[in-house]
């Protein structure tokens, strides 16, 4: 069993917010064809890391795949 400071070490998400790099791994593995970034202050991220695949919209806009 892990004491309680070597479990807090590997970077527990708890706050209801991924960090940018859990983010990024998680959508490299998943690999999607289009990303819609939805309630974000940082949608340009997006565009930066995965521009081909990255669709901006504005409030109130729809996409039809």
């Amino acid at each position: 069993m892990l004491k309680e400071s070597q479990y807090l070490k590997g970077g527990l998400h708890a706050s209801g917010h991924v960090s940018r790099e859990e983010l990024e791994k998680v959508i490299d593995e998943i690999d999607p064809d289009y990303i819609i970034p939805v309630h974000t202050e940082s949608r340009e991220w997006f565009k930066e890391n995965w521009e081909e695949k990255t669709v901006i919209l504005k409030n109130g806009g729809s996409w039809e795949v």
